[in-house]
C-alpha cells in the first residue's frame, strides 16, 4: 500500500513511502524513484526490518 508519495523540486526524483506485508506482518519501507528524459532510471527501496524479510 502507498502511503505517501514526495518529490524533490526537479522531478527527477520520486519517493514513496509504502507498507508491504511479509509472512503476515506489516512492514514499511521507502521507495526512491529516479527519472531521465521522461522515463524510469532506477528503482532503489529501502526496508526497516530486514531480519522480517527473512522469517517465515
Amino acid at each position: 500500500m502507498v502511503n505517501r508519495i514526495f518529490t524533490d523540486d526537479s522531478g527527477l526524483n520520486l519517493f514513496a513511502s509504502v507498507t508491504i506485508t511479509l509472512a503476515g506482518r506489516p512492514m514499511d519501507a521507502l521507495e526512491w524513484w529516479t527519472f531521465d528524459d521522461g522515463r524510469v532510471h532506477t528503482i532503489r527501496a529501502f526496508y526497516w526490518d530486514t531480519a522480517a524479510m527473512s522469517q517465515r
